[in-house]
């Protein structure tokens, strides 16, 4: 069995959550959602 990981960029975390910026940072803080990735030079999912 094969998993795929998907990156999700900050406005795709609000759209699928409802959350606010601030409740998405304050739960990556807590470790309930993973800190954010460099997917490129300018660019974190």
């Amino acid at each position: 069995m094969t998993t795929t990981k998907k990156f999700l960029r900050l406005h795709a975390v609000v759209e699928a959550t409802g959350w606010s910026r601030a409740t998405i940072w304050r739960n990556v803080k807590a470790g309930v959602l993973p800190a954010p990735i460099p997917i490129g030079p300018k660019s974190v999912a």
